[in-house]
C-alpha cells in the first residue's frame, strides 16, 4: 500500500476558509454600522470622506472577492459540478436583484445597480475560463484586469485625443456600460464594484488557490476544526455569509433609524414641528442625504416656511400655485446655505 493511499482524503469543505469569510463578514458589519451611524447623524465619523474608511471598505470588498475566487477553485477542484455551480449562481443573481430592487425602492437616487453581489455573479461566469488554467495565466489575467482602467486613461492608447484634453473613449461613459467601470464619471450609488478593476481580487484568489491548494489540502490546516467559541462563530458566519449579508443591514439600519428619531436633535425641535421634521428627514434620507445634513436642512426649511407665512398651509396640504412657488424659494434658501448636505 502506498503512502498516497494511506493519506486521509481532503475534506469537502475547509473550515479555515469559512472562518476567513466570517472574519471578512465581521469587518463588513463594522463598516456598515459606522456608515449607518454617520448617515443617520448619530456619530460624526466621516465614512464617506475619510480616506482610511474608504480603504477599509475596499479591503473588505477585495477580501470577499478573493475568497470567492478561492472558493470557486475549491468547490470544483476535482471536477466541475455543474448543478452546484448553476444553483449557486442563481441564488447569487437572485440576491443581487433583490438588493437592486430594495435600494431602488428605498433610495432611488443611490440605488445599487452593480455592487459586490453583482460582481461575484459576473466574476463567477468569467472564472469558468480560468478554472483549469495554469495559475500564472490566471495571475496575468488578474493583473491585466487591475491595469485596464489605467491603460485606457493613459496616452498609450489615444495620445492625440488626450493631448487635446478630450476623453479617449467617451462611449464608455454610457449608463448601460457603467458595470464595466471604465468610464470617467463615478456614478452615485451606495455600493459600486465594477468588473474593472474588481475582477483582479477574484482572479488573484483563483490563482492563489490553484497554486497552493494541493499543498494545503494535504496539510493539517485542511482538516482544522475550531474548538474555541470565536473561531467557531466565525466559521458559522462564513457558512451563512449570504443570508447574514442580506439581513444584517436592513435590521441594523432600521434599529438605528428608530434610535435616531428618538435622539437626534429631539430636544431642539418643538413638538408642533416634529411631524414635519421627521417626514422631511425620512424623505431626505431616502434620496441619499446624510443624517445630520437632513436634520439641519429640514429644520431650516421649517423656519423659512414660517417666515414666509406658509407653515399652516403646508401642514394642511392646501398650497395654491403661488404658494408652491414660494415654497420652492424657501427650500432653495436652505439648499444654498448648505444646511442640507445632500438635501433632496
Amino acid at each position: 500500500m502506498s503512502l498516497a493511499s494511506e493519506a486521509p482524503p481532503a475534506p469537502a469543505r475547509f473550515v479555515a476558509l469559512d472562518a476567513a469569510r466570517g472574519a471578512a463578514l465581521v469587518a463588513m458589519v463594522v463598516f456598515h454600522c459606522a456608515f449607518d451611524l454617520d448617515s443617520l447623524g448619530l456619530a460624526e465619523l466621516g465614512v464617506d470622506t475619510t480616506p482610511s474608511w474608504r480603504w477599509f471598505a475596499r479591503l473588505i470588498a477585495g477580501s470577499f472577492l478573493a475568497l470567492a475566487g478561492v472558493s470557486m477553485v475549491v468547490a470544483h477542484r476535482r471536477r466541475i459540478r455543474w448543478d452546484a455551480y448553476f444553483r449557486r449562481l442563481a441564488i447569487l443573481a437572485g440576491a443581487a436583484a433583490l438588493v437592486t430592487l430594495a435600494t431602488w425602492y428605498g433610495m432611488p437616487r443611490k440605488f445599487i445597480f452593480f455592487g459586490i453581489l453583482h460582481m461575484i455573479v459576473v466574476a463567477s461566469l468569467i472564472g469558468l475560463v480560468f478554472l483549469r488554467a495554469p495559475w500564472p495565466v490566471t495571475l496575468a489575467a488578474a493583473l491585466l484586469a487591475l491595469l485596464v482602467p489605467s491603460l485606457l486613461a493613459s496616452s498609450l492608447l489615444e495620445p492625440s485625443l488626450l493631448a487635446q484634453g478630450d476623453v479617449a473613449w467617451p462611449w464608455l461613459d454610457a449608463p448601460w456600460l457603467r458595470w464595466l467601470g471604465l468610464g470617467t464619471t463615478l456614478p452615485a450609488t451606495l455600493d459600486y464594484e465594477p468588473v474593472f478593476p474588481w475582477l483582479f481580487p477574484f482572479l488573484l484568489g483563483m490563482a492563489a488557490a490553484r497554486l497552493a491548494l494541493p499543498r494545503f489540502a494535504a496539510s493539517a490546516a485542511a482538516s482544522w476544526q475550531p474548538l474555541a467559541f470565536l473561531p467557531r462563530a466565525l466559521a458559522f458566519a462564513g457558512r451563512h455569509s449570504l443570508a447574514i449579508y442580506l439581513i444584517h443591514q436592513p435590521v441594523m439600519f432600521g434599529t438605528l433609524s428608530v434610535v435616531a428619531q428618538l435622539t437626534v436633535n429631539a430636544s431642539a425641535v418643538p413638538d408642533e414641528d416634529r411631524p414635519f421634521i421627521e417626514a422631511c428627514r425620512t424623505t431626505c434620507l431616502a434620496r441619499g442625504g446624510d443624517g445630520r445634513g437632513c436634520v439641519a436642512y429640514c429644520g431650516c426649511t421649517a423656519s423659512e416656511l414660517k417666515k414666509a407665512g406658509l407653515w399652516m398651509s403646508v401642514l394642511a396640504d392646501r398650497l395654491t400655485p403661488e404658494e408652491r412657488q414660494r415654497l420652492g424659494v424657501a427650500m432653495q434658501v436652505c439648499a444654498r446655505t448648505g444646511s442640507g448636505g445632500n438635501q433632496p
